[in-house]
């Protein structure tokens, strides 16, 4: 299977989270998905060019899940631990 058709059937999905720029923030957010038996594919960390305030950092990942749902409960775990994530396009 490839990665077309991984992104078609969900499994791949782009996610972007705000995250506060401090020591250990990018570690809590791959344990979290981790735990959420969620493969992370790739990580964009981005400073400089984001609408976030000064101390703000969006953290851009690209994550493989099993479905649909399974996307759904990584998100709703992600804003459980307190973290602002969206799909990019559908904020």
């Amino acid at each position: 299977m490839n990665s077309a058709s991984n992104a078609r059937e969900g499994r791949l999905t782009q996610i972007a989270i705000a995250i506060v720029d401090r020591p250990g923030q990018l570690a809590a957010v791959s344990a979290l998905l981790a735990e959420a038996g969620a493969n992370i594919i790739e990580v964009s960390h981005q400073r400089t060019f984001s609408d976030l305030p000064a101390k703000g950092t969006l953290l851009e990942v690209v994550i493989e899940t099993r479905d649909r749902a399974h996307l759904e409960d990584v998100m709703k775990r992600l804003g459980e631990a307190g973290f602002i994530a969206w799909l990019p396009g559908r904020r």
